[in-house]
């Protein structure tokens, strides 16, 4: 990557790393946390920067978390949560010795 990545260009190369039966909904489900999500404008700012980028016939939607929890010290944790409760969490893991295997 490029020393100086913009976000909208972080989160288009996450969901395009992610597997394809999850990026359309995460087009739609961008949850802006930390402390820059707070600053004056920037949800907004985001949201039109990803609609130039998104794939043909995608609208991305940017979010605040709903909950307090989701919007503090706690995102990561929410989002492991949300991610590991899903259907197809078992099968996206891989074991300690493929790990050991096929390494990172």
């Amino acid at each position: 990557l490029p020393i100086c990545n913009s976000i909208q260009n972080l989160v288009k190369e996450a969901i395009h790393d992610s597997p394809i039966e999850y990026q359309g909904m995460l087009w739609k489900s961008v949850v802006t946390s930390g402390g820059l999500s707070k600053l004056s404008g920037f949800t907004k700012r985001l949201q039109t920067e990803l609609e130039k980028i998104a794939p043909n016939g995608v609208k991305p939607n940017v979010i605040l978390p709903k909950c307090r929890e989701a919007s503090g010290q706690f995102t990561t944790w929410v989002g492991g949560s949300i991610v590991a409760s899903s259907e197809n969490f078992l099968s996206s893991c891989i074991s300690v010795d493929e790990w050991r295997e096929n390494g990172s």
